[in-house]
């Protein structure tokens, strides 16, 4: 059997656990890394045995990976992809697939007239604990709440080395996992968004947001800004509670609050949750079979919610 290749685009440490998670998978052929900083697609190379590249033309050309895992910082993303999606590949991009909604929209449009299959790096859909709960739910009728409490860090004192266009978009770059949450659980289109936000000195310090649902499902948001705090999930329905505290253990309660089922994702050496199962969902993609991989477009929907949640 033929193997499918695959390259990768940044050599940090995204794509250094992505690396880890395609060597478990069958037929499959890792065919080079390439980075801006070169000493760094050096170290990832050889740290791997990969081939390592001084240039993307390069990668592209002489490799022609079947699949492409991006995972860099990039001030201008709409440029960057303007450039690689000239290159025939399926894309698996990491956060954030834009700075903004529009942005995302854009990159989106392009892809779209280039004829580029793009997936977004929405690894916690593929944690099993997660689809444990969305089978669960496909037997369930009555309307949802969910919940998610959400706690990021953008401080540029502290975070002074991060790029500076993602730490103010740091919604989009890490929050995304978590309301990702709301189009996963919920029902149905979104009806309203309003959200009541706290500043101390000018800087938002915690915002709380309930989003309607046209299914008639509720979703309501919490996010903890420079503070401490943990993230979690809890989706009840009139007969049962399911709760992701932390995000990879699982337990449900029954009406009467009594537990009835624990769960918690397995992970192997090397590996990060929902990453194996996200490389494994790529194939298939490939492929043309089902998967559980979240596409550009259907990311959008995150994206959009995103910009309602913090900017209307």
């Amino acid at each position: 059997m033929k193997k499918i290749t695959i390259a990768f685009i940044g050599a940090g440490y995204m794509n250094d656990l992505h690396i880890y998670s395609f060597k478990k998978v069958k037929n499959v052929k890792i065919v080079g890394v390439v980075s801006k900083q070169n000493i760094s697609s050096k170290i990832l190379g050889k740290k791997h045995n990969i081939k390592f590249y001084r240039s993307i033309e390069a990668l592209m050309i002489s490799a022609k990976p079947n699949l492409t895992v991006v995972a860099i910082s990039e001030p201008d993303l709409l440029k960057f992809y303007k450039n690689l999606f000239k290159f025939k590949s399926t894309f698996l991009i990491e956060k954030p697939a834009g700075y903004s909604f529009l942005e995302a929209k854009k990159i989106h449009m392009l892809a779209k007239k280039m004829k580029t299959e793009i997936y977004v790096g929405l690894n916690r859909i593929n944690y099993n604990v997660t689809q444990k709960v969305v089978r669960d739910l496909e037997k369930k009728n009555s309307t949802r709440i969910v919940k998610v409490v959400d706690q990021e860090n953008n401080d540029p004192k502290i975070f002074f080395s991060r790029n500076k266009k993602i730490n103010k978009s740091w919604m989009f770059a890490n929050s995304i996992h978590l309301i990702h949450y709301f189009n996963i659980f919920c029902r149905g289109s979104v009806n309203s968004v309003n959200s009541f936000k706290i500043h101390d000195k000018n800087k938002l310090i915690f915002i709380s947001s309930k989003i309607i649902f046209s299914s008639g499902d509720i979703g309501i948001y919490e996010c903890y800004w420079n503070m401490p705090g943990a993230w979690s999930v809890t989706v009840t329905t009139s007969l049962q509670k399911w709760q992701l505290k932390p995000l990879e253990n699982l337990k449900i309660f029954s009406k009467k609050n009594k537990l009835t089922f624990t769960s918690e994702e397995q992970v192997g050496k090397n590996l990060k949750a929902g990453l194996l199962n996200q490389a494994k969902n790529l194939i298939k993609a490939f492929k043309k079979q089902k998967n559980n991989l979240v596409s550009l477009k259907e990311s959008l929907h995150t994206m959009e919610l995103i910009h309602k949640i913090y900017f209307k």
